[in-house]
């Protein structure tokens, strides 16, 4: 048998999970191993990747993430796709919000009322072209955190290097909030997810993804939530 069959056996063997889990649990194992070539993993990660972001089933507990304002459509299901693959959770994406009130405290108040019963938290992302002063916000008491993703815009946003960088800092900013509404501290590492960045360009430098220990404490208290993880991390 292949490898690139082999693989597709292992999803196949990993009862009780959705094609999407079973990717994940596929990918993982590979990076542990190091048993699959890098073809393999490519393989299996475009795969994963190409499963989308699918509706989360009613009662299952999931981080709640909503688009405010003009959005790119490709660029949320990115973010939310990638927060979900590295989180190793469910992400619920909330319908599109045509605008927010100028104070993130009233923008919180109102987001809050997308919160359902299984949602943990839930984390806004403002792209409006009203004079938005705030950069980020984070509400515990509401489980709302608010990114205003136009501040992380490049000068140049004409060349698809420009674009890759402002994908990645709204995933990696993305991380962080998130990681603050479910209970993680910052990170003192400069390149976990959580360290928060004082300049453009430790925010560039810094990784997409959390440390080992972090990654493991964000484990913990997903599952003390109730969150059913995707990967026994």
């Amino acid at each position: 048998m292949s490898s690139v069959a082999s693989a597709k056996e292992e999803a196949r063997k990993i009862n009780g999970l959705t094609p999407r889990s079973a990717a994940t649990e596929v990918v993982h194992n590979a990076k542990s191993s190091g048993l699959l070539s890098l073809a393999v993993l490519s393989l299996l990660t475009a795969y994963h990747s190409a499963l989308g972001n699918p509706e989360v089933s009613k009662g299952e507990k999931a981080i709640a993430v909503v688009s405010i304002g003009q959005f790119d459509t490709n660029l949320f299901d990115r973010v939310t796709r990638f927060v979900g693959d590295n989180y190793y959770c469910s992400i619920r994406a909330k319908p599109n919000q045509n605008t927010i009130q100028k104070s993130p405290e009233e923008g919180a108040q109102d987001l809050e009322k997308l919160i359902g019963p299984d949602d943990i938290c839930l984390l806004g992302l403002v792209n409006i072209h009203q004079d938005v002063k705030f950069f980020e916000a984070v509400f515990q008491s509401r489980k709302v955190a608010l990114l205003n993703i136009r501040a992380l815009r490049p000068d140049n946003m004409k060349n698809d290097t420009a674009m890759e960088k402002y994908a990645r800092r709204v995933e990696k900013e993305s991380m962080r909030l998130i990681g603050q509404l479910i209970g993680l501290n910052p990170c003192p590492f400069p390149r976990c997810a959580l360290y928060i960045a004082a300049s453009e360009q430790e925010l560039d430098a810094k990784s997409r993804n959390l440390c080992p220990p972090c990654q493991g404490k964000a484990a913990e208290l997903l599952r003390a939530k109730g969150v059913r993880l995707t990967v026994d991390y």
